[in-house]
């Protein structure tokens, strides 16, 4: 039996310890502990939103579906925004307005990965593109790079967005991206490669070597990640990644591996799929 009562009325906690003592072990908050009302929220954002995220300070960058037309196609270009701990905002994407190539293409929002310093954000975009004049589509992963300001963000003053890339997240320096390309499609296997903002795209990490899945240590440039031989014969790996030095360390060889991998904030547990329904 659990009880909790608010420091402020004192009979009511001496009749909680009363009926702990009698029926057995309770919680009782802290004098001055303040309970929250979970039927209140904090903010409500009343929009279609396709993905979110908070960024170090409590802030939250989210997209919001948006339809637009053309003559030839129905198209999905989001909008995204930051929504600042006081409730205001301020559109940091406008989706009709953001294109790059040559060809109609859509765009959902997938995900967001925000920079250590909290001032930019990566946002992964998978779009459908027309590919040839009989109306043939592509699907992949890009990467838009934004700057909490609103101000446009390219890649060493070219590209406005990374191609080919399932999976971005920061290095400590705030400006070094490693992001995850096919290296096995469709999407069953990938290789790491290095890009940065100022001076471009910088190579390949680990080279040779294929993953399933990976996932940043917060803080630091170390990465969580999954190996898979790329003949799919081998049982897959579980390992650390020092991304600068290019160093591996095995951490244990997976029996299955389902996707979803996450790592704790301390950076010393994982979760992972071993199927579609269970975590280890």
């Amino acid at each position: 039996m659990t009880c909790l009562c608010s420091s402020r009325y004192r009979w009511l906690r001496q009749l909680c310890a009363m009926v702990c003592f009698v029926f057995g072990c309770c919680t009782i908050p802290p004098a001055g502990a303040q309970l929250v009302d979970l039927e209140k929220p904090l903010q409500t954002i009343d929009e279609d939103i396709t993905a979110f995220s908070f960024a170090p300070d409590n802030r939250i960058v989210y997209s919001v579906r948006r339809n637009m037309k053309t003559k030839l196609y129905d198209l999905q270009h989001d909008d995204i925004w930051l929504r600042e701990t006081n409730g205001k905002k301020r559109r940091l994407l406008q989706g009709d307005k953001f294109k790059y190539g040559s060809t109609p293409f859509s765009y959902a929002v997938d995900s967001f990965r925000w920079s250590p310093n909290g001032h930019l954000v990566l946002a992964r975009l998978f779009t459908t593109s027309v590919v040839d004049d009989s109306g043939k589509t592509q699907d992949s992963f890009v990467t838009v790079a934004l700057d909490d300001s609103g101000k446009e963000v390219r890649i060493n003053g070219g590209e406005n967005v990374i191609f080919d890339s399932a999976n971005a997240f920061w290095l400590k320096d705030d400006a070094t991206v490693v992001y995850m390309t096919e290296a096995v499609k469709p999407r069953a296997l990938f290789s790491f490669q290095y890009t940065n903002l100022r001076t471009g795209p910088a190579g390949a990490a680990f080279e040779g070597r294929t993953f399933l899945d990976a996932t940043e240590v917060a803080g630091s440039n170390v990465a969580i990640a999954v190996e898979q031989d790329r003949a799919q014969t081998g049982p897959p790996r579980l390992l650390r990644l020092d991304l600068l030095a290019q160093d591996d360390q095995e951490l244990v060889t997976l029996q299955d591996f389902a996707g979803g991998l996450s790592i704790s904030p301390s950076g010393k547990k994982a979760a992972y799929y071993i199927d579609k329904e269970v975590l280890e």
